[in-house]
């Protein structure tokens, strides 16, 4: 295949793919994509004429990022991102090749047909593509009032053409764009069956793009469906319709135009109907992440006329009846909408920062050992005088079964009295003389930097969660993001102003990267990266209720939930849950504390009217104020 614009004339612009979409510049102020000037979200969108819409999307992915390798959980989330979109009401094909380009970085190029332009509107209000954030560092959601044919083969190449027109045109000009058009459409004459006369040439279209702005320039965009054959040396010498040379007429086209942008792809793919990559090889100890998820729209049900999760917001009504007939608000649902995601604006990139000042020691012991609550208290002992009151809290794990107890122990390292290295040295020694001192008593011992639970000297439970995620940096930014859409499911959507309630069922207690292992320790797996996040437990029975709601509604609203189960699942490698109870503080512990308070308290200066300005005179006998 020879791109024909590129030999046509010296007024072609050869560029990267992206630079012709962004027309506003370094301009990030979020536009919502529109169709006819009305938003993808009007309510008006029904009173257009009921025309087939062609939504043409561009991805520019970040380095060594291959959506078309299936080894990498890019190319994974891309397979589940296809299939979901081509469950949505009014969807009818979809094609999508990568770009012939020198680039280092894959671009992508999409072809959405849309039966109306509603069917175009519940895209932009779904989650589309988002789960692809991380690996994106460019996009661009545009769409033209055209219909492109269901039975394109797989064989057939992109190429795609915009010419740029001045603004203007379309106040004063009108009569210009039905003229380029025909212009258009005399280059590429169709038979009455919509073959293009042509053996080369499978298809060719082309319509005015959608503005999403009246201050946008006007765009023309051609498309030519090339079969995989035809190659030539020098210009191609193909005949239009008219029987004069068909670069000549490309060369008419691109004298009327600002600028103009070609680019070709390599054979396009559809929506694969084969079995998509299983996320569930993830080992999962998690009561919220079990569940089978299947990629399926259905967020136009699930909620209610104001936009929000109807589930949820049941959920909340319940929660706050009298008598209650729920202990907790349910899980909201959440995620990026598509509409959101295009060339003006990208969701903000979530900076989830490295905590490295907590140790986690945890054993195993059998429930009601004295001997083994001794030692531990001379550890606890042992640990405290590492700095001045430190923040140190232990407790067990909740959900043990059998005669044992799992007990989890958590100091911060502030305000101690030796350098970082050697109160490592010194933790790691105690740890030692624990072990020697309980030996067969206790199973499972181990000793690890974490990033949480942070507040230790006041927390009261946590629930605990360790993700171990691909230590790949592009999969590591779209987990952040996936992570952000989990923490947004707390949020109470019904009450305006806040994000907790007292009918929350968890509070963020923290989210963060736990730092690198010490090389001693054997506990990190290799090519992972530990991310930590920690809730608190509001109410008793309300983590139960809230991950049974949470599992139960990923099997059947995707959009809504399911899709964040897809999402970290996909991205880890283990999921483990652990709900600790703390234990209070010891009383030496609540006396040392006490003692610090006051050796703390602040020393109040004396008041002006108990400083001796001057020396105190006896008035005189004579003296008479008035």
């Amino acid at each position: 295949m020879l791109n024909i614009f590129q030999s046509a004339g010296s007024r072609l612009h050869l560029i990267d793919l992206p630079k012709w979409f962004l027309l506003l510049g370094s301009n990030l102020v979020l536009f919502i994509p529109r169709f006819d000037g009305l938003p993808c979200y009007s309510d008006k969108l029904d009173q257009l004429s009921d025309g087939p819409v062609l939504g043409i999307l561009q991805f520019t992915f970040n380095s060594e990022v291959d959506v078309s390798d299936a080894s990498q959980r890019a190319s994974i989330l891309w397979q589940k991102s296809l299939r979901f979109v081509s469950t949505i009401p009014g969807f009818q094909s979809l094609y999508w090749s990568s770009v012939n380009d020198v680039s280092p970085c894959q671009q992508i190029i999409l072809l959405i047909q849309w039966k109306n332009v509603l069917g175009w509107g519940l895209f932009q209000s779904s989650l589309g593509f988002s789960m692809m954030l991380g690996y994106i560092s460019q996009a661009s959601n545009r769409c033209v009032q055209l219909d492109v044919p269901l039975d394109i083969p797989d064989s057939c190449h992109l190429e795609l053409v915009s010419f740029q027109f001045p603004e203007a045109l379309s106040a004063s000009q009108l009569e210009k764009k039905a003229a380029f058009k025909t212009k258009w459409e005399n280059v590429f004459p169709k038979h009455a069956d919509g073959i293009v006369p042509n053996s080369e040439l499978a298809h060719a279209c082309g319509e005015w793009l959608q503005r999403d702005t009246e201050s946008e320039d006007q765009i023309f965009i051609g498309l030519l469906f090339w079969n995989s054959t035809p190659q030539f040396e020098g210009h191609l010498q193909l005949r239009g319709g008219d029987g004069q040379n068909l670069t000549q007429h490309i060369a008419e086209l691109i004298k009327d135009a600002m600028h103009v942008v070609s680019a070709c792809t390599g054979q396009l793919n559809h929506v694969s109907g084969d079995p998509l990559p299983d996320s569930t090889q993830c080992q999962i100890t998690h009561h919220a992440f079990h569940e089978d998820v299947t990629p399926i729209y259905s967020a136009n049900e699930d909620q209610n006329e104001s936009g929000k999760d109807k589930y949820h917001a049941e959920s909340m009504s319940q929660a706050r009846r009298k008598p209650r007939e729920r202990i907790a608000a349910g899980p909201a649902g959440a995620w990026y909408m598509m509409a959101h995601i295009s060339q003006h604006h990208l969701p903000r990139q979530i900076n989830s920062s490295e905590v490295d000042i907590i140790q986690m020691i945890s054993f195993r012991a059998q429930r009601g050992n004295t001997e083994v609550q001794n030692q531990l208290e001379s550890l606890r002992l042992k640990l405290w005088k590492l700095g001045d009151c430190p923040p140190l809290a232990w407790g067990k794990e909740n959900d043990n079964e059998g005669d044992s107890d799992k007990f989890l122990l958590f100091l911060e390292l502030r305000n101690t009295k030796l350098p970082r290295q050697e109160c490592e040295a010194r933790l790691q020694e105690y740890i030692y003389e624990f072990s020697v001192g309980c030996g067969s008593s206790i199973q499972e011992l181990s000793y690890r930097r974490t990033a949480g639970p942070r507040n230790l000297a006041s927390i009261s439970n946590a629930d605990i969660t360790n993700f171990h995620v691909s230590d790949n940096i592009n999969d590591r930014r779209s987990f952040e993001y996936a992570m952000n859409n989990y923490r947004q499911t707390l949020i109470q959507q019904v009450i305006q102003g806040g994000q907790t309630s007292p009918w929350s069922a968890f509070i963020t207690n923290c989210g963060a990267w736990a730092p690198d292992q010490h090389p001693a320790h054997k506990y990190k797996v290799v090519g992972t990266k530990e991310f930590v996040s920690v809730f608190r437990c509001e109410m008793e029975g309300a983590r139960e209720e809230w991950y049974s709601d949470f599992a139960e509604r990923s099997r059947t609203q995707y959009d809504l939930l399911g899709h964040i189960t897809d999402w970290l699942r996909t991205l880890s490698t283990t999921i483990e849950n652990h709900y600790v109870v703390f234990e209070k503080p010891d009383p030496w512990m609540i006396t040392d504390m006490t003692e610090k308070k006051e050796r703390e308290k602040p020393i109040i200066p004396p008041s002006i009217f108990d400083v001796p300005w001057a020396p105190q005179k006896v008035p005189s006998l004579d003296f008479q104020p008035f």
